[in-house]
């Protein structure tokens, strides 16, 4: 199941929780050339005909109405009335074929402020209609042009609207920028009782040409909140914007306010400010938003300008994520993270901005958006990792950490962190700006400079710079799917180079999954590089055997296979080779189970993390899971030790560290815990190495036991060759 089904399924769950009540199950028909409103609009031959008698109707949970395809009406708001209740919506839609029914809100002599309208109703479902508002003003009117408009006042949760399959279009008023005006709005307003919805879903709305925002909504009840409290904070829930397209905004294409998780995802946005200042998708006092899976494109940046960009993590929220995206010629840059400081109370915390893909974005006529990422204001904790950046060639910046509305001084963001990130530069001496902002670590970045380009870098502790070997940069074009050409070549430099950080993405751009356990390192940029393995290992795991650590592993199949380096780690994260171990195989491949061991004789102090690097004739890597072992500090006041290990030949010699004069029971166990050797050595302090000559016992792992005098066992692991 895909993540749109289960969020389908989420909310239609949610929809059907609460309280059942009776439902009428009633169609009713409308048709504005062949009804009637005298009849009783229960069958399309019996239909009502205008939205003056569905507005004067309440209609029951279960009650559908459908209005004909191929019909309109015009100058008054579609008002129904009632609601549904859960598992029994009212759904208002169309019947019949051909165009979808138009509702337009404005005449020669009425204009609408709105043309269809939902107040304190739930449970209900518009759909399949065609909606426009379009009456062009004076410069001076102040008259709000909305095509939808929910809202809902002092009544506690609202249950369940759903708004889809809508095509809502030329919602316009001259010169009119109120943010809450335009395509869809769905507005909580009151002050007595605390009020939010639980599941609103847009999905699958086509809104183009509209002022001043494609969809939005707000709320009363969204604060004040700081960084630290939520006081009279009522955030809606289950709140779904998917697989909508907005075309041609006045300003911002989407707008999420005062949500906890909502979701913004599968959405094509572009054209987005044609008029006015604003980012394409952004959201406001929210916690915990995803928005994903998106395509921001085209945003222009008219001249007096603030935002022009794709994707905005804004103020009055904690742990945004922007992952899986795709934003491309845009004005503005591809993302942007903003608090203005000079508001009391202002904060952005937290937002991790991961596997996008950026081309083209940012443009020297954009002012202060002119930077890819701007991280702008009081900012704290932000995590940049595994984006890919095809830069434009007129961009000023690729970063710019600034003070609110782009100042080099004042309040600068905190503790921001960039990882793996591919920057694929196209102009020479492209500006990093940090400013005086703090906390800024950069680690496992790509800054290439194409080819008759050149220019510096900001620090990284593991910084490459040499050609990232995307299969064709640049080739991007319009859709999610367009952007194969930033997916890794052979060779790659960026090939598990990169860091696995706390709580990584599982998946890159494509949903390839990405190395997953703590020592695996994963690519460089938004594509996880999925290799032909040399070998397949079957198995891989350690033990700890007296003071030494015991490596064992399998492999099923080795193709042109070279062998394993043992690497060893103390923080599972940087590894160092400790030992190579060449194939067992005459030609490096083989079909079959072949075992292999080795034993770590100096094992550290701690924790221990062990992985392969399996290296095959080519010079081709890949690395193996992690196996980690805990060595506490040797006690070599009272100990036994063994050597060599593993043995070679029959003679073993047991080391006995200040232990007593008295009768030892030596014995041996091969794997299958039977005994293949026993033996009582009368030790004495005078001779503290004692050698014994095992003649049969088994290849491979073996344990010995030593029984002291005291009746204490002792026990360690040996190998033989």
């Amino acid at each position: 199941m895909n993540i749109k089904s289960v969020i389908v399924v989420l909310i239609v769950t949610i929809c059907f929780t609460s309280t059942k009540v009776v439902a009428q199950n009633i169609n009713y028909y409308i048709d504005s050339i062949a009804g009637n409103d005298a009849n009783t609009g229960k069958s399309p031959t019996a239909a009502w005909q205008t939205l003056t008698k569905v507005n004067a109707t309440t209609f029951k949970p279960g009650d559908s109405v459908l209005f004909k395809c191929g019909c309109s009406w015009s100058g008054v708001t579609l008002h129904p009335l009632g609601s549904g209740s859960a598992g029994s919506p009212i759904v208002i839609s169309k019947y019949g074929t051909g165009n979808l029914p138009l509702l337009k809100g404005n005449t020669p002599t009425v204009h609408l402020p709105y043309v269809v309208y939902l107040n304190n109703q739930q449970y209900i479902t518009i759909s399949n209609l065609e909606i426009t508002n379009n009456y062009q003003e004076s410069s001076t009117s102040t008259a709000s042009k909305r095509g939808v408009y929910v809202t809902a006042k002092d009544m506690g949760i609202v249950h369940c609207v759903t708004l889809k399959d809508l095509v809502i279009h030329d919602v316009l008023g001259s010169y009119y920028s109120d943010v809450n005006t335009g395509g869809i709005f769905c507005e909580i307003t009151g002050s007595s009782k605390a009020t939010w919805y639980d599941s609103l879903l847009i999905d699958h709305c086509h809104v183009y040409n509209v002022d001043r925002t494609g969809i939005s909504n707000q709320s009363s009840w969204n604060g004040p909140r700081t960084i630290n409290s939520n006081s009279k904070w009522y955030p809606s829930t289950n709140l779904v914007v998917q697989n909508c397209e907005v075309d041609s905004s006045g300003a911002n294409s989407i707008i999420i306010r005062a949500a906890k998780a909502p979701i913004i995802q599968y959405n094509r946005v572009f054209k987005s400010s044609i008029r006015y200042s604003g980012n394409s998708i952004f959201v406001f006092e929210c916690d915990d938003a995803l928005i994903q899976y998106n395509e921001g494109s085209y945003n222009v940046f008219n001249p007096g300008d603030a935002d022009a960009s794709a994707f905005d993590g804004d103020y009055h929220c904690h742990r945004t994520i922007i992952q899986y995206n795709y934003s491309h010629d845009n004005d503005g840059g591809a993302w942007v993270v903003v608090s203005d400081p000079s508001t009391n109370g202002t904060f952005d915390d937290s937002c991790i901005i991961r596997y996008n893909i950026s081309q083209n974005d940012c443009h020297s006529n954009a002012a202060q958006e002119q930077a890819v990422i701007r991280i702008d204001g009081n900012i704290t904790n932000t995590f940049v990792y595994n984006n890919t950046i095809y830069s434009s060639n007129d961009a000023i910046a690729l970063i710019d950490h600034c003070g609110w509305g782009g100042s080099k001084t004042g309040t600068l963001p905190i503790n921001t962190f960039y990882y793996n990130n591919v920057f694929y530069i196209n102009k020479n001496n492209a500006l990093f700006s940090f400013n005086t902002s703090t906390g800024n670590i950069l680690k496992h970045n790509t800054f290439y400079y194409a080819p008759g380009y050149s220019g510096s870098n900001p620090l990284d502790s593991f910084l490459n710079t040499t050609d990232p070997m995307f299969v064709s940069p640049g080739s991007g074009g319009n859709g999610l799917s367009s952007v194969s050409g930033y997916k890794l070549q052979k060779g790659s430099p960026c090939i598990n180079s990169g860091i696995l950080l706390l709580k990584h993405s599982k998946t890159d751009y494509w949903g390839t999954p990405v190395p997953a356990l703590v020592g695996q390192a994963p690519c460089r940029g938004a594509s996880e590089y999925i290799m032909d393995l040399p070998v397949v290992i079957a198995e891989f795991n350690g033990e700890q055997s007296g003071a030494n650590n015991l490596l064992n592993w399998i492999s099923t199949e080795e193709i042109n296979n070279s062998g394993f380096e043992i690497q060893r780690s103390n923080d599972g994260i940087y590894f160092n080779d400790l030992f190579f171990v060449p194939t067992k195989t005459a030609t490096g491949n083989s079909i079959g189970d072949i075992k292999y061991q080795y034993a770590d004789f100096k094992p550290l102090t701690g924790k221990n993390y062990y992985r392969l690097k399996v290296i095959d004739k080519s010079g081709i890597t890949s690395f193996t899971n992690v196996v980690c072992i805990s060595n506490a500090p040797l006690n070599l006041s009272s100990s036994f030790s063994i050597f060599p290990n593993p043995v070679i030949g029959e003679l073993l010699n047991i080391q006995f560290n200040n232990k007593p004069s008295g009768k030892y029971i030596i014995q041996l166990y091969n794997s299958e815990g039977q005994t293949i050797f026993s033996k009582i050595i009368n030790h004495t302090v005078l001779n503290n190495i004692e050698t014994i000559k095992l003649e049969k016992y088994s290849k491979g792992s073996n344990t010995l036991f030593i029984v002291s005098p005291d009746k204490s066992v002792s026990y360690l692991h040996l190998l033989r060759e």
